[in-house]
């Protein structure tokens, strides 16, 4: 077997919630049948991730890996805590990692510069960002880092001139010379640490609760002995919500202040199963070095080539379009194989490999049938008689074909005396000729 996600990060095995719950499922079932299993950090074809090569065939996503390694055996609450789990631990990632820009550019954006190329680094992160801002547009909360603690604009009135303005600026400024700086009840709300987790609290609080009510005394979610794939779905979002050394760890230090519960089951998965993963093993995961620091089996492919690269980096931005297709994931059914692909999956495929040929084109065409670049420039036409010399210029007399382009002639013939005499009108003097 051979699973395929998102790199490291966070001391946790992926930066992707869903590749996270995949990797500690495959583990999980590794150890129970005693396979070997292979990890490896995707390089393209990023928005499937995670996907299982087992037995020449290829399973996308959590839901249909978990169908194939037979762990689709579960309850209708089963299914309910697995949907609970995407929508609002997908929804607390977002915030977390992706819409606080202090959080983002200070690790979220860092951490993909060592799981991806180079030239995904320009791609992916903004993308992503861009699709969790989307996500969480409707709560509101897109703007919580914004520095806007400058009172005295706000509470300035508009009639006030510009006189009057400095004037209050500079008592202001002067008064808190005097007084120091006072954390008033108004500035504690809005700066952009509580603000975020006042924000925050309640969205936190509607995701920890019911967890903590289904897990109650237990080991893990639904049982006391053994963990289920609800548990490892669990782990995926959780295990990112708790490890990140972020700026802005509301999250975390909500987890671990309130949820104890939460955040010892999350760590008692973590070191069951052996998730850890340090940042001298995420910073080499690109690099053609063994790895054997690691718990877990990471596996160095070969490079993609150009093309392929080419390839990635033209579906990274047809995906910005509006009107690009989404390639839904391949789910696996209970009965039969994994199910074949449209023709409107292979649309982004198959616009990239035309426009990437198109530019290859244009650069051949440009560069040697266009332009000559300084060559010598050679002109092609018929060869004349009068090209050949003295000769060729006889022959063209004697053949009625003028030696070089002249302009148009008029000949008056008359005999006088039993002579003939030939008059041409050309431009000059009239030439006459007795013959």
């Amino acid at each position: 077997m051979r699973l395929y996600v998102l790199g490291p990060a966070f001391g946790c095995p992926s930066i992707d919630a869903q590749c996270n719950a995949a990797v500690a499922l495959v583990k999980h079932a590794a150890q129970s049948q005693a396979q070997d299993w292979e990890l490896v950090c995707a390089l393209g074809n990023l928005e499937s991730v995670p996907f299982l090569e087992d037995g020449g065939q290829q399973y996308y996503g959590f839901q249909s890996i978990a169908q194939h390694l037979a762990y689709d055996k579960g309850s209708a609450e089963h299914y309910a805590t697995e949907a609970f789990l995407e929508s609002n631990g997908q929804t607390l990632l977002d915030v977390s990692l992706y819409v606080s820009y202090e959080n983002y550019a200070a690790r979220t954006r860092p951490s993909y510069s060592h799981i991806l190329p180079w030239y995904l680094n320009y791609l992916i992160p903004p993308e992503r960002r861009a699709a969790a801002r989307k996500r969480t547009e409707h709560l509101g909360i897109t703007g919580i880092d914004m520095d806007d603690v400058h009172e005295s604009v706000i509470d300035q009135p508009e009639t006030m001139s510009v006189a009057e303005r400095r004037f209050d600026e500079e008592t202001k400024s002067r008064a808190r010379l005097l007084l120091g700086k006072r954390h008033t009840v108004k500035s504690m709300l809005r700066s952009s640490a509580h603000a975020g987790a006042f924000k925050l609290k309640n969205l936190a609080d509607n995701f920890y609760e019911p967890l903590i009510d289904l897990l109650g005394e237990k080991q893990y979610l639904f049982s006391d002995k053994e963990m289920s794939r609800s548990d490892f779905l669990a782990y995926g979002y959780l295990s990112l919500l708790l490890y990140p050394k972020v700026p802005q760890a509301w999250a975390a230090e909500m987890m671990r202040r309130d949820y104890q519960t939460l955040a010892r089951y999350v760590e008692r998965i973590h070191s069951q199963l052996k998730l850890h993963v340090s940042d001298d093993v995420a910073h080499d995961v690109l690099r053609d070095v063994s790895i054997n620091s690691s718990s877990l089996p990471w596996t160095t492919l070969a490079r993609p080539s150009m093309s392929q690269q080419i390839s990635s980096c033209t579906q990274a931005l047809l995906r910005q379009t509006p009107l690009a297709p989404r390639t839904p994931p391949v789910t696996v059914d209970e009965s039969g194989p994994i199910k074949s692909r449209t023709l409107q999956d292979w649309v982004p495929q198959v616009a990239s490999m035309t426009l990437a040929a198109l530019i290859l084109s244009g650069y051949v065409l440009y560069r040697n049938g266009i332009w000559p670049h300084g060559q010598p420039i050679h002109l092609f036409g018929r060869k004349r008689l009068s090209d050949y010399g003295a000769a060729g210029t006889a022959l063209a007399i004697l053949g009625g074909i003028s030696p070089r382009s002249s302009p148009p002639e008029r000949v008056n013939s008359h005999e006088e005396d039993g002579v003939v005499i030939s008059e041409v009108q050309v431009d000059g003097p009239r030439a006459t000729s007795a013959a």
